[in-house]
């Protein structure tokens, strides 16, 4: 999970500063936001909410309907775990359309 710091934890063993961001694992950066020192960042996407496996992609880094464009056969589409081919599918007809 991505976060940013809003205060500096170092008083608990952290080396992070004021607006530092940094990826943790979700349980530890769970923590940093629960006791005020982060808030989550969101990732940055112009893909739609209800994209199919939209969390899967934005998950593995995707930004853009363009780059998953550039994917979209069923072959590379059903690799990720959590996509199999009837959702690989619905993607492919998707770009299709």
């Amino acid at each position: 999970m991505r976060i940013k710091f809003i205060k500096s934890p170092c008083g608990i063993g952290y080396g992070y500063s004021e607006g530092e961001e940094a990826e943790f694992p979700a349980t530890l950066a769970k923590e940093f936001i629960r006791d005020k020192f982060a808030r989550e960042l969101k990732p940055k996407t112009d893909i739609p909410p209800d994209f199919p496996s939209r969390h899967i992609f934005v998950k593995h880094g995707f930004a853009s309907l363009e780059e998953i464009r550039e994917i979209a056969t069923i072959e590379l589409l059903t690799a990720f775990q959590g996509i199999g081919e009837p959702t690989a599918k619905r993607i492919v007809k998707y770009f299709k359309q």
